[in-house]
């Protein structure tokens, strides 16, 4: 479910629909925070994706410094994974890490050194 709902944000964030999108984003984040809590190896990846499929759609809002937050967040969740794994996880951490750059940016926020540095 968390999944699709992902999916479902941004694809309704596609459509300009961020609002919906935005709904969307904070369901599947909600599922994943209960799931990584139960599961962190099973389920923080997943909800580091989450995280950054919300940020993005914070972005598209113009929310830049929540999106910074939450891609943030979702950097400090799967570095350790993409350190430990960087063929799995190295994309995500890219991913988020680029999309962390550009929130920042936007926000006129200095990145974090620690998400700047590593991996990927």
């Amino acid at each position: 479910l968390a999944r699709s709902l992902n999916n479902l944000g941004n694809r309704l964030s596609d459509l300009g629909r961020l609002e919906e999108g935005l709904k969307a984003t904070e369901e599947a984040l909600g599922i994943y925070r209960v799931l990584a809590e139960v599961n962190p190896q099973a389920f923080l990846p997943d909800l580091a994706r989450s995280l950054g499929a919300h940020g993005s759609v914070l972005l598209g809002l113009g929310r830049a410094q929540e999106a910074c937050d939450a891609f943030a967040e979702g950097l400090r969740i799967i570095l350790p994974f993409a350190r430990a794994l960087p063929g799995a996880f190295g994309e995500l951490a890219a991913a988020l890490r680029a999309d962390y750059m550009r929130a920042c940016r936007e926000a006129g926020k200095e990145p974090e050194k620690g998400l700047m540095n590593g991996v990927v």
